[in-house]
């Protein structure tokens, strides 16, 4: 990990306020929530074991629920259910969770086991890709699938230029908005389902957690979009540090439209995402590489 020693490495901050706080604060805010959405960037371990705390902290308040992974498709639904119930170290190798690109499931199963000590289901958050295709192609899904899924709440237009820019800057400037579209129709199919994930059978006294890049938890145009109601939603943004940046307001994720909490840690390295990206399409000419755009939410 890098800048370990940054000043704000650490540090937890209520956005609203723009106050730094302990994280006994947020652990007592968590005990009436129905809805938490904790991010990450996804190869980063120390967000990991964020989302873990977050959920053991539930747990020992005595909340059950669900919990919600966005990186599990719905096909492995049954699978799920199966492995939970015996040996939940082969959860990842079950769900095919390295071979569809995540990074090592060891990082994860923290939170799983937080999550089942709590007595949680765990459930699958994501459409299976081949619906995601037929969603960004303009084809038609099956009626069950749109099933409270609340698809009719559509981005503003300042909410998809906004996503439409961060796309572009995600892909280098390589892609053009237009070009972008689909990948904009499918996010938005993705956050509307993850939210029904968290929504479908929760009972009254319930709380369901999700675990999810941090584009898809941000409460402006992400998962929160799509839940009844945000009021009893709290959403905490795991968002890496910038060298000589020290100051958490010139931060863009420290905006309370985007989260209630940021949790500020080090970071996985400092590589411009823009050389990697460019190397990643030589070696896609050269068939040893998969394209990955910049921004890994």
């Amino acid at each position: 990990m890098l800048l370990t020693d940054h000043p704000m490495a650490g540090q937890l901050y209520a956005v609203g306020t723009g106050t730094r706080i302990k994280p006994d604060a947020l652990r007592d805010a968590l005990e009436k929530a129905r809805y938490v959405l904790v991010g990450e960037k996804h190869d980063n371990p120390i967000h990991h074991r964020i989302q873990a705390d977050v959920v053991r902290w539930l747990g020992e308040e005595g909340r059950t629920g669900q919990l919600v992974f966005e990186m599990i498709e719905m096909r492995y639904a049954e699978t799920l259910s199966d492995v939970q119930r015996s040996n939940l170290s082969n959860l990842g190798d079950a769900v095919e969770w390295q071979q569809r690109g995540w990074p090592s499931w060891s990082l994860y199963q923290p939170i799983a086991d937080a999550a089942l000590a709590a007595d949680m289901r765990l459930k699958p958050g994501n459409p299976d890709r081949d619906e995601m295709m037929r969603v960004a192609q303009g084809k038609a899904v099956a009626e069950t699938a749109l099933e409270d899924l609340s698809w009719d709440r559509d981005y503003s237009k300042d909410q998809l230029e906004g996503l439409l820019d961060e796309l572009v800057d995600a892909h280098c400037g390589m892609m053009d908005k237009d070009s972008l579209m689909p990948l904009a129709t499918m996010q938005r199919y993705k956050d509307a389902h993850m939210a029904r994930a968290m929504r479908q059978d929760l009972k009254p006294d319930e709380v369901s957690v999700l675990i999810a890049g941090n584009g898809h938890v941000r409460r402006d145009r992400g998962v929160p979009m799509f839940l009844d109601d945000q009021t009893d939603t709290i959403v905490i943004g795991s968002i890496e540090v910038i060298r000589d940046k020290t100051n958490p307001q010139s931060y863009a994720a420290f905006d309370p439209a985007l989260y209630d909490y940021v949790w500020f840690t080090a970071r996985v390295d400092e590589i411009d995402p823009c050389v990697r990206f460019k190397e990643q399409l030589e070696q896609m000419k050269k068939g040893t590489s998969k394209l990955s755009p910049k921004q890994s939410q």
